[in-house]
């Protein structure tokens, strides 16, 4: 049986950053620009399974991929 495991990353008009405990985001650390963080969420595996819009303005992004 496959086993997933799931990142999620919140974002603003500014920034992002992760809402959870991810060694790709260390906290407090500056993030590229979306569309490079976005391509090399890609090529390590991670697949966008869903957006969820939050307050004020933020996106909430749902990344999945099989447990290694």
């Amino acid at each position: 049986m496959q086993k997933w495991e799931y990142l999620r990353i919140r974002t603003d008009l500014v920034r992002v950053y992760s809402v959870a405990d991810n060694p790709l985001l260390g906290d407090n650390t500056p993030k590229p620009p979306l569309d490079s963080y976005l391509a090399q969420l890609g090529d390590d595996g991670w697949e966008l399974v869903g957006l969820i819009g939050t307050k004020p303005e933020g996106v909430l992004w749902v990344f999945k991929r099989p447990k290694r």
